[in-house]
């Protein structure tokens, strides 16, 4: 394994993380969110598998789509938990 594959995998492994923390936490505040809420939040879950495929997968696809899928829906998880601390 090439040392760019290793470091695409390490911060793979990092997005992975990070989402998955955010949506620990969303998971904890859901039982104070309605309906639409939770919908978003199953809307997000879907997502979420979908990303967690792509990260396992990372040789089959370039690293900057990764980092886009990444940052989209870290934002989503972000706007989402931050609708339930309102």
């Amino acid at each position: 394994m090439t040392d760019r594959t290793q470091q695409a995998k390490a911060r793979a492994r990092e997005m992975l993380d990070e989402l998955q923390r955010s949506r620990d936490e969303l998971r904890v505040q859901l039982h104070l969110g309605g309906m639409d809420t939770k919908d978003k939040f199953r809307d997000l879950e879907a997502r979420f598998t979908k990303f967690e495929a792509r990260a396992h997968a990372l040789g089959d696809e370039p690293a900057a789509e990764l980092e886009e899928a990444f940052g989209h829906l870290r934002t989503a998880y972000e706007k989402l938990r931050d609708k339930l601390r309102d």
